[in-house]
């Protein structure tokens, strides 16, 4: 059948911000800005040998904290460890560019659902 006006406006005032909420909760995982809420380690190239299995922040603090010296315990962003890790490796790695993936959200078994 045809649709009023009005009942076309009841429809997309209820569809509109359901698929626009709907649309960011499965999107917000790939914005660099939430990263510390949803990227669960870094993985490092085989050839990079200090590291073998994705590295959670707790291992990159240890790791960072023995380079570098003292460091108050804290939780540091992505960002940071990121930054540090690659002065560590500067010389011997290039910098490690191309050798260090997320383990994102969607990268972690927990929320696949097809295994």
């Amino acid at each position: 059948g045809t649709y009023t006006k009005a009942a076309l406006k009841v429809v997309l005032l209820l569809v509109l911000p359901l698929v626009t909420v709907i649309f960011l909760i499965a999107t917000a995982p790939l914005f660099p800005s939430f990263e510390d809420f949803f990227v669960n380690g870094l993985a490092y190239h085989p050839s990079v040998k200090l590291f073998v299995d994705p590295i959670s922040k707790d291992t990159h603090f240890g790791v960072i904290q023995g380079y570098y010296g003292r460091a108050k315990r804290q939780i540091l962003k992505w960002s940071t460890i990121d930054l540090l890790m690659r002065n560590m490796f500067t010389a011997d790695y290039n910098n490690l560019d191309g050798k260090v993936s997320r383990v994102d959200f969607y990268g972690n078994d927990g929320v696949c659902v097809f295994k």
